[in-house]
């Protein structure tokens, strides 16, 4: 079994891979006279590492699009929810799924969608 002193240095360690600033955005709705819309506003801005996973193609709005799904990796103790965003430059990823499979975690992994 892994100390909790064991456990706080792997977590040091496996940082070390996150080496690209990533903002987490989390959607809020907005009433304006009646009339609600979704706005996405910054919950965090953390240190995180993204790989393309691969490319393909949806149907969107009646039009074909390309899509390219990518992993997203961030520190264990991130807040992010398949609820959330999660933007790295001019990339806008959809947050898919995170994977919380762990009795002890090093980092938390994001499959993430975007739309291109």
């Amino acid at each position: 079994m892994l100390s909790d002193r064991d456990l706080a240095e792997m977590r040091d360690a496996a940082s070390g891979i996150l080496v690209s600033w990533v903002s987490i955005h989390r959607g809020v709705e907005v009433n304006t006279n009646g009339d609600v819309s979704k706005t996405w506003a910054v919950s965090s801005r953390v240190k995180g590492q993204l790989y393309p996973t691969k490319p393909s193609e949806r149907v969107f709005a009646e039009r074909v699009a390309g899509v390219t799904e990518w992993t997203v990796v961030v520190a264990w103790s991130t807040d992010v929810t398949t609820r959330d965003r999660i933007v790295v430059g001019p990339r806008v990823l959809e947050v898919e799924g995170v994977d919380l499979s762990r009795s002890w975690q090093l980092v938390k992994v994001c499959s993430c969608t975007e739309v291109v």
